[in-house]
């Protein structure tokens, strides 16, 4: 019943989990196990996103925030404090805005920007832990601004 597209399960499929699945009998214990495979899912991302913490550590000087997303979509709106570097102009940039001894927090408009930031952050020896996109940063609580230039 797990889809291989996030957030998107099935139940009452012939053979989910048993003889029964398919039919109103077996659906519930198929449903119990979706909603504990939900639950799972959300705890973990809770984890990885842990808002007080990547907070703590911007507010202390002990990470980084790093915007990859383009000049346009940063003077719509960005998180507060983030260092913005175009996707484009990260290995060009890194150097001189970002230090080595900390982690640094990536977020994007699409994972695919964030993850090739993150890759290569990386191979230069960066701890580079991607977020997602602004939304999720803003359902996880972070505050964000509007650029007024």
């Amino acid at each position: 019943g797990i889809s291989p597209v996030a957030g998107v399960y099935w139940i009452g499929l012939p053979w989910q989990s048993k003889m029964n699945s398919g039919i109103i009998s077996g659906v519930g214990s198929d449903a119990k196990f979706i909603v504990k495979r939900i639950e799972h899912i959300k705890t973990k991302n809770k984890k990885i996103l842990n808002m007080e913490e990547i907070r703590s550590k911007l507010v202390g000087g002990d990470a980084i925030l790093l915007d990859v997303r383009t000049q346009a979509e940063w003077n719509e709106e960005h998180a507060m404090g983030a260092v913005h570097i175009p996707v484009d102009n990260v290995a060009s940039d890194y150097k001189t805005k970002l230090d080595p001894q900390l982690p640094v927090y990536i977020y994007c408009g699409t994972g695919k920007r964030a993850s090739v930031a993150k890759s290569f952050l990386e191979t230069s020896g960066f701890n580079a832990i991607n977020i997602g996109g602004l939304k999720d940063w803003k359902n996880a609580g972070g505050e964000t601004v509007i650029d007024k230039r």
